[in-house]
């Protein structure tokens, strides 16, 4: 049985907009960015897929070599499998579910998809929203001086 890739928890959402993923981790607080062929490997992993399985919907996407995707498609599993935003599962997922992110070989450009990292809202982002916000409520944090 051939392992796939999956989002590693329900503590990661995303959202895509104008062909961005945005990417919080809500245990850490950290947030995320990829855009281009980030993009549709994100949409993969969320459909739950095999590596192979994505390089194939990349290589029908974009007219590169493979070895070219191949070698941008693992750096960034890498990267999002040491964020922990992805995880291994044991569970395969069909290839037809992968058709919503295909649309064929065009003249887009390929370009290595990077993982931007942001942990400037962390405090804000980790805030418990019933227990650790002021009395006028989220975004204010309770003022702890006085414990």
């Amino acid at each position: 049985m051939e392992s796939v890739l999956r989002v590693a928890s329900e503590q990661i959402t995303s959202e895509i907009l104008d062909g961005e993923v945005m990417i919080v981790n809500l245990e850490t607080g950290s947030y995320y960015s990829m855009t281009g062929p980030g993009t549709e490997i994100w949409q993969c992993l969320q459909l739950g897929s095999a590596p192979e399985q994505i390089l194939g919907v990349l290589s029908e996407n974009y007219s590169v070599s493979a070895e070219q995707i191949e070698a941008s498609l693992k750096k960034i599993l890498d990267q999002l499998l040491e964020e922990k935003l992805i995880k291994d599962s044991e569970h395969p997922q069909g290839s037809a579910d992968l058709d919503q992110v295909r649309h064929g070989a065009t003249n887009k450009i390929f370009s290595e998809p990077t993982l931007n990292k942001y942990t400037d809202m962390q405090e804000l982002l980790l805030l418990d929203p019933i227990h650790d916000v002021d009395e006028a409520g989220w975004p204010l944090a309770k003022d702890n001086s006085d414990n």
